[in-house]
């Protein structure tokens, strides 16, 4: 089933032919609110996401 919109809110939904994306001038969303402080540029094709994602600086260095 094809769908004209993203699912993820924020995400970019490529388009017929189109195979390169410039993650640093996509919408940035969060990668996981409310666990996560990672965010980033986001791609979804019929099949599959595709995302960039990186952590405030400083946020990531507790063991877990």
């Amino acid at each position: 089933m094809k769908r004209d919109a993203a699912l993820t809110p924020g995400a970019k939904k490529a388009g017929r032919g189109e195979y390169v994306f410039d993650f640093d001038r996509l919408g940035q969303i969060m990668g996981g609110p409310g666990y996560s402080p990672v965010f980033g540029g986001c791609v979804e094709g019929e099949r599959m996401i595709v995302a960039r994602m990186r952590a405030p600086a400083g946020k990531m260095g507790d063991p877990h």
